[in-house]
């Protein structure tokens, strides 16, 4: 997956966790925030897994 955060292109970590917020009428993200694995809801770990 490719992703960037608007003008400046950053790689993303591995093992990093975002929280994204999706707009599906303009099929792109809206906003992003990095998260703590402890933050990601266990169903959504296991999922990833």
């Amino acid at each position: 997956m490719k992703f960037t955060s608007g003008p400046i292109t950053r790689p993303l970590k591995m093992g990093a966790y975002l929280k994204v917020s999706y707009n599906e009428k303009r099929s792109q993200v809206i906003s992003w925030e990095k998260v703590n694995k402890n933050d990601v809801p266990t169903k959504a770990l296991a999922k990833l897994q």
